[in-house]
């Protein structure tokens, strides 16, 4: 399959290994795709093939004929997950890791996971993070951590999290936020955090 030519408007969205499935920075990624670029064919990867995805995208699962058939002619993949080992990046395919939020813990070679594992194990992780083309980071604290934890040296997008767009398009109402504090019994004049975890 990999003498096949790479199909240029073919984007692959990797969520196999997350608990959440479709979520996160993927989802607003493909979302935004979706609506601007009709010409782009979404693909997502799931364990399981019955997940619901909205807008049109074909769902593969993992391991079967056509998970390896869109690994080998994809020309993009976003993932917050690190493909897999067997994956092997073709001459032109592109790859984004999105993250999946700013690092409140340990992660990457940071994680004892990673610090205490084989040399095998190490190296293999090494070679997925190698593969990333591009790291999306929403702040200067992830770039630097981020880049640390994955020892990663390629190019970094400093743009936010794509997943939080839709917190900033929603502010833009000055309405929203009382509406919001007012329905969660919240004080009107009190600035509120989120976390999510």
């Amino acid at each position: 399959m990999r003498l096949l030519p790479l199909n240029k408007r073919l984007m692959v969205f990797d969520a196999h290994s997350t608990n959440v499935n479709y979520d996160g920075n993927d989802k607003a990624i493909y979302e935004y795709v979706a609506e601007h670029h009709p010409e782009i064919k979404p693909v997502w990867i799931f364990s399981n093939d019955q997940e619901d995805v909205p807008l049109g995208a074909e769902v593969v699962r993992t391991n079967t004929l056509k998970y390896w058939y869109y690994l080998a002619v994809g020309k993009y993949f976003v993932q917050s997950t690190n493909l897999t080992n067997q994956y092997y990046k073709r001459k032109g395919q592109i790859e984004v890791e999105t993250l999946r939020g700013t690092f409140l813990r340990e992660m990457g070679f940071d994680a004892p996971k990673y610090r205490t594992a084989t040399a095998k194990i190490q190296l293999d992780f090494a070679d997925r993070i190698r593969r990333w083309d591009y790291m999306v980071v929403p702040s200067d604290y992830m770039e630097l951590v981020a880049s640390k934890a994955f020892d990663y040296d390629r190019t970094v997008l400093k743009t936010g999290f794509p997943k939080n767009d839709e917190l900033v398009r929603a502010n833009r109402d000055p309405h929203r936020k009382d509406a919001l504090k007012s329905q969660f019994k919240l004080p009107l004049g009190k600035k509120v955090v989120l976390y999510k975890h």
